[in-house]
């Protein structure tokens, strides 16, 4: 009788076990990494993503909750997501990027291009794009890269003193006008007005991506989708024709070098690849650039003695004139710093992200399944107390030091790092000597100063930065 009672009793605890096991939630973690449950089945974390502001806003949330290496649902797809110099160290050996993570940008690019390339074939592309933007070919064009600034500043001499300038449409204008004359050759070199032309279009297809990333924007919005694809039908129509005027400029003897364009028509067939690697550049090229400029003068507008620190570093090691070479780039210590810092405090590129194909493997001890899309959380790292304190401060100082290379990594990890970044430097380096030789300049509204940023692919100010100028003498 007590057997069987005991027997019974064992039967119905189990029972109770199974029934408490079956209703208590229960984790989708696939790994012992800590993160997010999926707020949606099929949609995943998007919903979180879209009501964070930005990826890059999310991502914050989810490490501070969470650590330096966090999980979350893309869609269906478990990620990770990493944001510290010890996980990137674990991770900047992977070159592949995850399909899953860039299928939005198919539209635009097209299902082969460099941004989404993998394996071997993929890092033989990419190592031609850095030789076509390498330190030496940048210090070619360097001479360039001053004229065109040169250019734009005798323009604003033609403005009264008290014009407010529009900091942001000058620096992406500037941006375009030198990475399309140095890199893609006679279409533009012919028209000017098609760079006005192309910066308008990719305005407002930037705008589309970003809103697609973060969940705003997707097909079931038939009206406003369909207006977004037709911006891109004619972004690449424009593109096309940059293409095509090269390629026939070169064919007629009658052309200048354009190093990257004319890497990519030599080894290049296939014309949608051709055509979605332009597209991929060429707005890299100046996306960046254009955005970071704008952060840099913005701040220095904020911080006149940084600025005249700035000014005086130049005139110290370059001459009264100002007339920067591209050997003499290396003495700008101070100017290098502000630069950096301009990096880390604008976050000017929030993530990256990369893929193990091949094998499952393991980041700070926790097991990482084969195929898992890793987020490299660049723009939570450049906040990190351990490597910058006061991370909300602008401080050019905190380089005079040596800080380890994977906590500052504005430009991305491992051998599939931004292939432009040695040639956006030097553009940097050539505006700021010259519009600082000139000009000092100065926020428009004493009491309207602080800018929001607009997180996406890459920041930009949520406002037009609106500064003035005042000559030197």
């Amino acid at each position: 009788m007590i057997v069987t009672f005991l027997i019974f009793a064992l039967t119905f605890i189990l029972f109770l076990l199974g029934v408490l096991f079956y209703l208590a939630p229960r984790s989708k973690n696939v790994t012992t990494i800590p993160g997010l449950d999926p707020s949606d089945d099929i949609s995943g974390n998007i919903d979180d993503i879209t009501a964070a502001g930005s990826f890059h806003e999310f991502l914050v949330d989810l490490h501070d909750k969470f650590g330096p290496v966090a999980s979350f649902w893309y869609g269906p797809k478990y990620c990770i997501s990493v944001a510290s110099a010890p996980a990137f160290k674990d991770v900047q050996h992977l070159t592949d990027r995850p399909a899953v993570l860039f299928d939005f940008l198919e539209p635009l690019l097209g299902p082969r291009s460099i941004q989404i390339a993998t394996g071997t074939l993929g890092m033989e592309r990419h190592k031609r794009s850095i030789d076509a933007l390498s330190h030496q070919v940048s210090s070619v064009v360097f001479p360039q890269f001053i004229q065109i600034t040169k250019e734009l500043c005798d323009a604003w001499k033609s403005f009264s003193a008290n014009e407010h300038i529009p900091l942001h449409e000058y620096m992406m204008a500037l941006s375009i006008r030198m990475i399309s004359t140095t890199q893609f050759g006679a279409f533009f070199r012919k028209n000017p007005d098609n760079i006005k032309a192309l910066a308008s279009l990719y305005h407002e297809v930037m705008k589309g991506m970003d809103d697609i990333l973060t969940g705003k924007l997707t097909p079931a919005d038939t009206e406003k989708y369909g207006e977004f694809q037709g911006k891109i039908d004619a972004f690449k129509s424009l593109v096309r024709q940059i293409i095509l005027s090269h390629k026939t400029a070169r064919d007629n003897g009658d052309y200048e070098v354009a190093p990257l364009l004319d890497s990519l028509l030599d080894h290049t067939e296939d014309e949608d690849q051709l055509l979605g690697d332009v597209i991929a550049f060429f707005v890299g090229g100046f996306h960046t650039t254009g955005n970071l400029l704008t952060w840099l003068f913005y701040y220095l507008a904020m911080m006149p003695d940084i600025q005249e620190k700035a000014f005086n570093e130049i005139v110290a090691n370059v001459g009264q004139s100002c007339d920067l070479q591209a050997e003499e780039v290396h003495k700008l210590q101070f100017c290098s710093q502000v630069i950096d810092e301009t990096l880390r405090m604008s976050i000017t590129a929030p993530f990256g992200a990369r893929v193990n194909s091949s094998a499952e493997m393991t980041v700070l001890g926790h097991r990482i399944p084969q195929a898992t899309p890793i987020i490299t959380a660049l723009g939570v790292s450049l906040r990190d107390k351990k490597y910058f304190p006061d991370p909300e401060e602008f401080d050019p100082n905190r380089f005079g030091k040596k800080v380890p290379s994977l906590a500052f990594a504005p430009f991305g990890i491992g051998k599939r790092h931004c292939p432009a970044s040695k040639f956006a430097r030097m553009e940097i380096f050539a505006v700021l000597s010259v519009i600082l030789a000139q000009f000092r300049v100065k926020p428009a509204f004493d009491n309207d100063v602080f800018i929001e940023p607009s997180f996406g692919f890459v920041t930009k100010p949520e406002t037009e930065v609106w500064l003035t100028l005042e000559r030197r003498n």
